[in-house]
């Protein structure tokens, strides 16, 4: 009897050790995705941080024309044409992306700004948010990183960013004007009918 009592304590203590084993490594794996989160998280160098619906006014620069946009209530218009109609969602997303820049590096120490692109810059975007002018440049790539730098009016540091929002403004105001999606063309059914009139013909022949 008191042998089975001594083995059953010993089974139960090797139970306990194994639920505070168990226990154990969870909490630490637990403590150890926070910290990498956390981590993670700082890691991310934010340019802008604005909500697209916050922009009343935008206007940037593509192959040396500039296309400049204003909103009248919930409606865009391209201030070179207020008769066109615009897209909202292609512009929501192009706004987008202006407010959500991350740079993989940011750099704090420079000389000539030259060096970098910015005494010609390859685009110049301006954004008007909340009433806050919000000016951003767009300087020479960096070759070698695959990058390209840019800097905020108003923010003394360079940032190395990819060709995200640089590439989302490659644009004119016809890619953002709204275009109706037509569920047969002209051509289509001006072939349809050749097909039937074809088809009749050959039946009242037989």
């Amino acid at each position: 009897m008191k042998k089975q009592k001594k083995q059953l304590m010993i089974l139960v203590g090797i139970l306990a050790v194994c639920l505070l084993s168990y226990f154990g490594i969870s909490y630490y794996d637990d403590l150890q995705a926070e910290k990498e989160e956390e981590e993670s998280a700082k890691s991310i160098i934010y340019v802008t941080d604005f909500d697209a619906d916050d922009v009343t006014a935008f206007s940037y620069i593509y192959e040396d024309v500039t296309y400049s946009f204003s909103k009248d209530e919930d409606n865009w218009l391209y201030d070179g044409d207020t008769t066109l109609d615009m897209d909202e969602s292609e512009i929501q997303t192009v706004l987008y992306y202006a407010g959500n820049v991350t740079a993989d590096e940011k750099i704090t120490e420079y000389e000539d700004l030259s060096e970098y692109g910015f005494d010609e810059p390859a685009n110049t975007i301006t954004l008007t948010v909340d009433g806050t002018q919000i000016i951003i440049r767009i300087g020479a790539e960096n070759e070698m990183l695959g990058l390209h730098y840019l800097m905020v009016e108003g923010d003394s540091n360079l940032y190395l960013v990819d060709d995200t929002l640089i590439s989302n403004f490659e644009i004119t105001h016809e890619d953002l004007e709204y275009v109706p999606e037509e569920t047969e063309t002209s051509s289509e059914t001006e072939t349809s009918s050749e097909t039937e009139t074809s088809s009749e013909t050959e039946t009242s022949s037989e």
